[in-house]
Formats: C-alpha cells, structure tokens, sequence
C-alpha cells in the first residue's frame, strides 16, 4: 500500500466515528441509510524530490449525503458540524508527525435531488514521503 492509500483509509475509519458503518470510499448511489458519507480522492500536487524527500498535498472531496426531510438548509449542519470536529480530532489520523489535514475547509452544497440533500467538504492533507 500507498502511503496516499493508507491516508484515505485513515480518513475513512475517523468519518466513521461520526456515522458508524455509513462511510464508503466510492461513489455509492444506492445508499440505502442516510446520513452517509463517501470519501473521494479529488487531486495531488507533488513538489520536486530533494534529498529523497518528496512533499505531497493531496484534496480530498468528502461527500455527506442527508434525507432531505428537513429544511434543506438545515437538514446537515449538525453533520457537517460533527464533521468538520472529526477532522481536528486528530490532524494526523494516527499516521505521524509526516501527515497532517490542513487546517482550511470548503463547503458546497447541492439541494437539486429530490430524495437526498448533498453537501461535499474539500480538505488538503499535506504529507511527505522520502
């Protein structure tokens, strides 16, 4: 495995504190129980390699997905909220000092399903590899 693999997986297992046995690491469009939340590599930027060492930041889309039986507008802010406090539990998901989230965040929100309210947070983790 991948260092970058081994992130995700990380990433995966700290989301599922928040909702235990709905966290995917692919896009699913049958999901059965709501809330739930899917983990998505977005991108990498890697710097030049110095000395054998190579820093990475990789941005990761994590997709929450939420019944749209509330106010649209409200239906995920405890989630997003539980979330966004997961995220800083522990900015190297138990991989080391050489792993860390970044500390900014992006929210979009997309309210055009009729079942299902979708808002995805867009995080940078930075990492390095040698």
């Amino acid at each position: 495995m991948t260092l970058r693999v081994d992130i995700l997986a990380a990433l995966q297992a700290s989301m599922d504190a928040v909702v235990p046995g709905r966290v995917f690491r692919c896009r699913r469009y049958d999901l059965d129980l709501l809330p739930a939340i899917v983990v998505l590599p977005r991108s990498e930027v890697l710097s030049a390699e110095v000395l054998g060492v190579q820093d990475h930041v990789l941005s990761v889309d994590v997709d929450l997905y939420l019944s749209s039986e509330a106010e649209a507008e409200s239906a995920g802010d405890a989630l997003l909220a539980d979330v966004l406090r997961q995220l800083h539990v522990d900015a190297t998901l138990g991989l080391g000092p050489d792993v860390q989230v970044l500390p900014t965040s992006s929210v979009a929100w997309d309210f055009e399903r009729s079942s299902s309210t979708q808002a995805t947070i867009g995080i940078d983790i930075q990492y390095r590899t040698y």
